[in-house]
C-alpha cells in the first residue's frame, strides 16, 4: 500500500515538472525577438559655399566727359541698371549735359553734376526714373551713381562719381539725414570710371562756397571757380 501510494507521489511530482517545462517553451515561442534598430549612415552635412562675386558683363558703351579740368571716360553697365542706363543716355545723346557744371564736390567722398547752368539755374528735365540700387553693384571708388531727392524713384539727369569706397550708400544700408530721416532704398551705380580719375580726384579738391541757385536755394560745397562740362558723347567703337 505504501510503495503504491509513493509510486504515485513520483509519478505526479513528474508530470508537474514536465507541464512546467512544456509551458515555458511556449512561452518563450509567444515572445517576438527584440528588434534591431538599422541607424542609416549619418552624411556628412553639405558645405555652403559663400555666394560667388556679383558678375559684370562688358560694357555696351563708353562715354567721354569732357571738363575745363579735364577728361573722364566711364563705362556703363546696362544688364545691371537697364532704365539707368537708358535714361543717362537719352540725356547724353540729346547734348543735355553740354555747358552744364560739376555744381556739388564733396572731399574725401564724391563729385556731383549734370543739373545746374554756370548761372546755377536748373535744367529742366524728363520724369524721374525707377532707383535701381538692387542692381548689385556697389559705390565703389570710381563708380558713377544717380543721384536723387529723398523719394527712391527721384533720379532725373544727375549723377556722381565716388572718389572713396561708399557702401554705406548701397542698397539696404540705412542713411540717417540730419533730420533725423533714414533711408535705406540705396543709390543706383550703373557705371565706373576707366579713365581720368586723377582728373575727378582734382575737382573734388577744389576750393568751394556755399552759393545760391537762381531760385535762392542755398547750395552747398559749390566750387568757387565753376567746373563747367564741355561736353559729354558717346564713344564710338
Amino acid at each position: 500500500m505504501v510503495r503504491n501510494l509513493v509510486s504515485w507521489f513520483f509519478i505526479v511530482v513528474l508530470a508537474v515538472v514536465f507541464c512546467g517545462f512544456i509551458a515555458g517553451c511556449k512561452e518563450d515561442q509567444a515572445k517576438e525577438p527584440p528588434k534591431i534598430e538599422v541607424i542609416p549612415d549619418v552624411k556628412e552635412a553639405p558645405v555652403v559655399k559663400e555666394a560667388p562675386p556679383v558678375e559684370v558683363k562688358p560694357a555696351l558703351e563708353r562715354v567721354s566727359i569732357v571738363t575745363d579740368m579735364g577728361e573722364i571716360v566711364i563705362e556703363l553697365y546696362p544688364e545691371r541698371a537697364p532704365i539707368t542706363v537708358k535714361n543717362f543716355l537719352q540725356y547724353v545723346n540729346d547734348g543735355f549735359y553740354d555747358g552744364l557744371l560739376f555744381h556739388r564736390v564733396w572731399p574725401g567722398f564724391m563729385i556731383q553734376g549734370g543739373g545746374f547752368t554756370p548761372k546755377l539755374v536748373e535744367k529742366q528735365t524728363r520724369p524721374a526714373i525707377k532707383n535701381e540700387a538692387k542692381g548689385g553693384l556697389s559705390n565703389l571708388r570710381g563708380t558713377v551713381a544717380m543721384a536723387r531727392k529723398r523719394p527712391a524713384n527721384s533720379a532725373t539727369s544727375q549723377f556722381f562719381i565716388n572718389v572713396v569706397n561708399s557702401a554705406g550708400l548701397d542698397y539696404g544700408k540705412v542713411i540717417t539725414y540730419p533730420d533725423g530721416s533714414t533711408d535705406s532704398a540705396g543709390y543706383a551705380v550703373f557705371g565706373k570710371v576707366v579713365t581720368g580719375m586723377k582728373v575727378a580726384e582734382a575737382i573734388v579738391n577744389v576750393p568751394t562756397t556755399d552759393k545760391y541757385s537762381s531760385r535762392g536755394a542755398t547750395m552747398k560745397l559749390c566750387p568757387i571757380k565753376p567746373i563747367v562740362i564741355k561736353s559729354v558723347k558717346v564713344i564710338k567703337k
